[in-house]
């Protein structure tokens, strides 16, 4: 069975229940609430205003030019002419051949009429056009009927770059995009003007093919309608296909200049529809996109709101495409929280208060950003997530002269730190311990030194030098702070990254060993550099895993199916047996208190 629209039942535009609204205010509304849902049926009106005559009026002048050829003037009646001296009614195509003697000649007259002949020719799109199209182009609008044989709306879509469906004959049918799949399809129910089976006299609109029949009457089921342009007085068939739809899902709206016509008014009482009163279909056109787009951004939430933010970076960093808007997006949400950080961060006070002030404020401005960091190194490109490094390098303040306390200046680059946490969470859900080590080994320039340094040596939350984290409220008697606060913040943060607290916990524990094992790796390299330098490395909340020693913590995550993949793919790199070994000795001096 074919796929229908969508319907939305959400009601966010709730006015209609509220008070009593204008049929346009109407229509607004409907549009806004159902994307997608509504088509459009364009008449000759459209066309009229832009020079193009309907091709009944064609029809006319080739019957006078053939009198004109045959010295007979101009008669009073002249299809009543044509039929009375050719013994038939007239015909567009049989009128084509009469005066022209090849398909060139055929299509230099046509062309006489549709189209433009110098660049001061008004039969160009009119602004109901390109307002129609603009509708399309943003979702608005997907199914455009016509009973015009020009190609003005085809014009003003491909000028907002949208490569419509057309269907211009029954034989364009089979195998045409389905309409809820095609980002536009303007079925042309009278044919194009290239196209000598255009439909023109009375007998010839009176009715149309099994298959158009079918394609219209599964558009007028489905979809509402907006009539503009078409005054519903000859067009039989297309008069019969509105009328037999059994759906009435969705609105019917007639614009009319004045009181529609008595076979109007019987076909919109038919579908319940609703009359606007238009001066022109131009002014229609703008005024109800310019209403669409007032309504809709009302509606919106505000665009740099988090959910914004998330849907566009779910975008850009999974299509190497997007780089230029992923950097952009990235830069944009840094430069916020290093202009907040510098502006209302303090570094002049060390006590409980103000230490707690300070990371409540860091967990707030740096929301968007580590939610960033973990989509992308969960579900990006390689290329984006290498710009990501890239970026948030721009969040750590090691690199800045900074006065105060150095052990409020460290507190400058939890920020930082929440973004390696974040990404290094990402990377490990999705297997991609590449990425791990491409974190860990990452440049970062401290002010204090002339060679780089890792992010693995400075962005733990350990590695911040005079930090008591014990001072964070509600975690005075933990043992390490950081683990239960990395934690407590993801679980914060499970409506966009979307795990358990469970599997959130594991988690980390895990990513605490990799950065244990990892870091004493760099440690040992280091004190081959600096004689004298003392053992040191991160730990987390997994040495109070049960009555375990460390050497049996470490050998059982070894021994996974993470931990082998992790060994193979460059932890410690590639010394992972020295790591270990310096690390069990280090915690196994550790006294707690």
């Amino acid at each position: 069975m074919p796929e229908r629209p969508l319907e939305r039942s959400d009601g966010f535009c709730k006015m209609h229940n509220m008070m009593k609204l204008s049929n346009f205010e109407s229509l607004v509304c409907s549009l806004c609430q159902n994307p997608g849902a509504y088509a459009v049926l364009l008449g000759s009106g459209l066309s009229r205003s832009a020079n193009i005559p309907t091709g009944w009026e064609i029809t006319l002048e080739l019957i006078r030019r053939v009198s004109s050829l045959r010295n007979e003037g101009t008669p009073d009646d002249l299809p009543e002419w044509y039929k009375d001296t050719f013994g038939k009614a007239a015909d567009y195509s049989d009128l084509l051949d009469m005066v022209s003697g090849s398909e060139a000649e055929r299509r230099q007259i046509i062309h006489q009429f549709i189209e433009s002949q110098n660049d001061e020719d008004q039969r160009r799109p009119t602004l109901a056009h390109y307002a129609v199209a603009q509708l399309v182009s943003d979702g608005i609008i997907k199914v455009i009927i016509t009973t015009n044989f020009d190609r003005l709306m085809e014009t003003a879509l491909k000028e907002k770059g949208i490569e419509p469906t057309i269907i211009s004959h029954e034989s364009d049918i089979k195998g045409a995009e389905p309409l809820v799949h095609a980002r536009c399809t303007v079925i042309k129910v009278h044919g194009d003007y290239l196209d000598t089976r255009i439909k023109n006299t009375p007998d010839e609109l009176a009715t149309y093919s099994d298959s158009m029949n079918t394609l219209l009457d599964r558009v007028f089921d489905w979809y509402g309608l907006i009539v503009a342009g078409w005054s519903g007085d000859w067009d039989i068939a297309l008069r019969d296909a509105i009328l037999r739809a059994p759906g009435r899902r969705y609105q019917l709206y007639w614009t009319a200049r004045g009181k529609p016509s008595r076979q109007a008014q019987s076909l919109i009482d038919n579908r319940r529809g609703k009359v606007i009163e238009i001066t022109d279909a131009d002014s229609f056109a703008t005024k109800l996109l310019e209403a669409v787009k007032g309504l809709r951004e009302s509606m919106e939430p505000h665009p740099d709101s988090l959910e914004i933010k998330i849907a566009l970076s779910k975008k850009y960093c999974r299509d190497d495409y997007y780089n230029l808007e992923w950097t952009e997006l990235l830069q944009g949400e840094i430069r916020g929280v290093v202009d907040h950080i510098e502006k209302n961060l303090r570094t002049d006070v060390k006590d409980k208060p103000t230490f707690n002030e300070a990371i409540r404020f860091l967990v707030e401005v740096s929301h968007g950003i580590r939610i960033l960091s973990f989509i992308c190194a969960r579900w990006g490109t390689d290329e984006s997530f290498r710009i990501l490094l890239n970026e948030i390098e721009e969040l750590s303040f090691k690199y800045k002269p900074i006065g105060g306390f150095v052990y409020y200046i460290n507190i400058l680059n939890v920020a930082f730190s929440f973004c390696f946490y974040y990404s290094l969470l990402g990377a490990y859900l999705s297997e991609k311990y590449v990425r791990i080590f491409q974190c860990f080994d990452h440049d970062i320039y401290l002010f204090s030194s002339k060679t780089p340094s890792k992010y693995i040596l400075q962005a733990p939350f350990s590695c911040c030098d005079r930090i008591d984290w014990k001072w964070l409220d509600g975690l005075e008697r933990n043992k390490i702070p950081t683990s239960a606060f990395i934690i407590n913040l993801l679980n914060g943060d499970s409506k966009y990254i979307g795990l358990s607290e469970k599997i959130l916990e594991t988690s980390m524990n895990d990513i605490e060993k990799i950065i244990t094992i990892h870091y004493a790796s760099e440690r040992i390299e280091e004190q081959k550099r600096v004689p004298g330098l003392w053992f040191w490395t991160p730990y987390g909340d997994y040495i109070f895993d049960g009555f375990r020693m460390p050497e049996d913590i470490f050998g059982s995550f070894l021994n996974s199916h993470r931990g082998k993949k992790l060994v193979s793919t460059g932890l410690a790199n590639g010394k992972v047996e020295d790591a270990v070994k310096n690390s069990v000795e280090f915690l196994k001096e550790i006294r707690w208190g």
